[in-house]
């Protein structure tokens, strides 16, 4: 996003913190949306303050009406940050609580089955060419494909450059992933041959595309893109289950599914876990070992299954 022109008393701090995570290479894209929108609030109801205090910070915290958990504490983060800069500059400022929000209930996660797979992943492969997006029926099977087959995040999949992938070792590097924490992830042989024909159809249209799954004019596709093709492929595919599923649902389906294969060949699912972590990015391990809560009630085959042994592993953690 643009430079931002703070208003309030904070303006001098707030830009300062900004280039202090530029300076470390941290695009902080989400983080400076939060900021700005926290800068109005103050500009509005505290225009003279300068002081970052227990009472602007807590008021700040109520979560809105309209707003979910994951919503919540993406607004929150931010604001606890700036307050621990300006307590390591030594200035006077409070810090919002680390655990502020952790009880909130998580939404239960969508996940498909293999037949839902099945059907969604045939409606995006018979999407036709748009005379508006004339690649949208080439990048939407083989993106929805990358989500579920690598696990990734929605925002990691917009992210990728063609240069991130290498097709000859099956290597693809994750860039500015959650936390800004960079991996890398091996892709399936299947996937990795798809990748391959895609690759010069694309660039038959946009030679100079530097994005692996570009828009519609060629650039980096938006959050509002993506979502646009999902709702297309959902809706061709026929799917109506109860709880609507979202681009999320690929990355917790791959999870599920994974460590259910996992207990069904009766791996030591406490020796995987780790592995499984690393692959999917998680900042906290527990991130992982959530995904153990849905395996009973989805998989009644393993109904049978003594899961006391992962209580330990399964401690509350707060939405992605």
């Amino acid at each position: 996003m643009p430079d931002i022109a703070f208003r309030s008393g904070f303006k001098s701090d707030l830009t300062a913190f900004i280039e202090h995570k530029h300076k470390h290479g941290i695009p902080y894209k989400n983080g400076a949306y939060y900021l700005a929108d926290f800068d109005r609030y103050c500009t509005i109801n505290h225009p003279s303050c300068e002081q970052l205090s227990k009472s602007i910070c807590m008021a700040w915290a109520v979560k809105r009406p309209s707003e979910n958990a994951s919503g919540f504490l993406s607004r929150v983060a931010p604001i606890r940050q700036f307050g621990k800069y300006l307590v390591n500059l030594g200035k006077d400022a409070f810090m919002l609580p680390e655990k502020l929000g952790s009880h909130t209930s998580r939404p239960i996660p969508y996940i498909f089955t293999t037949d839902e797979l099945r059907r969604f992943f045939d409606a995006a492969d018979s999407m036709e060419r748009h005379y508006q997006s004339v690649i949208r029926h080439l990048v939407a099977p083989l993106m929805f494909r990358y989500l579920y087959c690598c696990g990734l995040r929605p925002q990691e999949a917009r992210n990728i450059h063609t240069q991130d992938v290498n097709l000859e070792s099956g290597r693809l590097f994750v860039r500015e992933s959650k936390g800004y924490r960079e991996r890398i992830v091996m892709l399936p042989a299947d996937l990795a041959g798809l990748t391959k024909e895609y690759l010069p159809k694309v660039r038959n249209v946009y030679s100079e595309a530097e994005m692996l799954f570009p828009d519609r004019y060629g650039a980096r596709m938006t959050y509002d893109s993506q979502e646009y093709l999902f709702g297309i492929c959902i809706t061709k595919s026929g799917l109506c289950p109860p709880i609507k599923p979202a681009l999320y649902s690929f990355r917790h389906s791959y999870a599920t599914h994974r460590l259910y294969s996992w207990m069904k060949d009766g791996q030591d699912i406490a020796a995987k876990l780790p592995y499984l972590s690393a692959f999917m990015g998680h900042f906290d391990f527990a991130c992982t070992a959530y995904y153990i809560h849905l395996i009973p009630e989805l998989f009644l085959a393993m109904s049978g299954m003594d899961m006391s042994q992962f209580e330990s592993l399964i401690p509350e953690v707060a939405p992605e």
